[in-house]
């Protein structure tokens, strides 16, 4: 699987996505967080880790864009070690206003549905603790450390559900 543990950015493809994202020669990081999104939130197809890994990491920064210093306010250093807490931090100050422009009240269309950024993150969550569709669910649930890692996707949804 790729895990050394059940904190946000301990999994190989969840660093591996968040360093695509946070490349200095992507034009429009927020857009690869938003898409990684909307993939999950419309498909009702198997997806791989990598895309579920994606989409809660993309979850816990579209968070931190609506609410500043989330992380350091509400997870410990178990959840998010100090190192990627200070880089969600800093990519949010550098991509504030882009996110406030174009994607803070942006819609999106699903099923049929108009939903916010944050219902569209909050589903994508959904479908990532959902066995049948997602591979990360069903590689944790294999391990003494499934419930530890649900109770971290949880909290991301809990918080997704309070935002407009």
């Amino acid at each position: 699987m790729g895990a050394w543990g059940t904190g946000y950015f301990e999994g190989d493809m969840g660093c591996d996505f968040w360093g695509g994202v946070r490349d200095e020669k992507n034009q429009n990081p927020v857009q690869d967080l938003i898409q990684a999104l909307e993939y999950i939130s419309k498909t009702d197809e198997y997806f791989e880790i990598d895309e579920g890994e994606a989409a809660t990491i993309s979850s816990l920064v579209v968070i931190n864009f609506a609410i500043n210093d989330w992380i350091a306010k509400n997870l410990t250093e178990e959840d998010v070690k100090t190192f990627w807490r200070e880089q969600v931090e800093k990519f949010v100050t550098t991509n504030q206003k882009t996110w406030d422009e174009e994607y803070k009240n942006k819609q999106f269309e699903i099923d049929g549905k108009t939903v916010s950024v944050f219902e569209l993150a909050a589903r994508a969550l959904k479908k990532n603790l959902d066995p049948k569709i997602s591979e990360s669910c069903e590689l944790w649930s294999e391990t003494n450390y499934f419930d530890e890692w649900k109770q971290r996707i949880q909290i991301l949804i809990d918080q997704l559900e309070k935002l407009p």
